[in-house]
């Protein structure tokens, strides 16, 4: 009987043991589910800030890529316009060195013209005064004639 005794304790030990092996069991599946999802709670919350972040990231990039390509298409203008500005110029050049040569021609023209005229002046110049001495030739003959006459009046009368 004391063996059966003994045996019953060992048993009642053992079902306390068994239970206390389940209540820690339990405890131990409850804490590993509350760890669980306390895991996936701070899984969902980086997953939310790391979703945040890359929204952010990927707006601050196309803000950079729209400002990248307004800048690239501004050089691009700017270029075009330096093109237009250098052809405008070489235009100028161009116009500027025909216009410098007319006005050497026209200059040697005018210096020609000058010299013809100075040469057609002399001309003109000794043209009268033969003219002159031709008058006062006339003249000297006009009043001899009247001398003659005057006299010839006076052998008449």
């Amino acid at each position: 009987e004391e063996e059966k005794e003994s045996v019953a304790q060992e048993a009642q030990r053992l079902k306390g043991e068994v239970a206390e092996a389940e209540a820690l069991r339990e405890a131990s599946t409850v804490a590993a589910a509350a760890a669980s999802e306390e895991v996936e709670s701070m899984k969902r919350m980086m997953s939310e800030q790391a979703n945040e972040r890359e929204a952010e990231l990927t707006s601050k990039k196309e803000e950079l890529e729209e400002r990248l390509a307004a800048s690239e298409k501004a050089g691009q203008e700017q270029e075009a316009e330096m093109s237009r500005l250098q052809s405008r110029v070489s235009e100028l050049d161009e116009s500027l060195r025909t216009t410098s040569a007319d006005l050497e021609a026209a200059r040697a023209s005018l210096a020609e013209r000058e010299a013809e005229m100075e040469q057609t002046k002399g001309a003109l110049e000794g043209g009268m005064g033969e003219l002159r001495g031709q008058v006062v030739k006339l003249e000297g003959e006009m009043e001899a004639m009247g001398q003659e006459a005057e006299r010839l009046k006076g052998e008449v009368t």
